[in-house]
């Protein structure tokens, strides 16, 4: 996803620790479901 990489490269300030939580929950969700099913 080229928004997250700008948001994590380009150091937004704004919502910057906000992306990293909702990303990581997003990824180890879909992790998670990849590794039960």
């Amino acid at each position: 996803m080229p928004t997250v990489a700008l948001v994590d490269g380009g150091g937004t300030p704004l919502g910057t620790s906000y992306w990293h939580a909702t990303v990581r929950r997003v990824l180890l969700g879909a992790a998670g479901a990849r590794t039960r099913d």
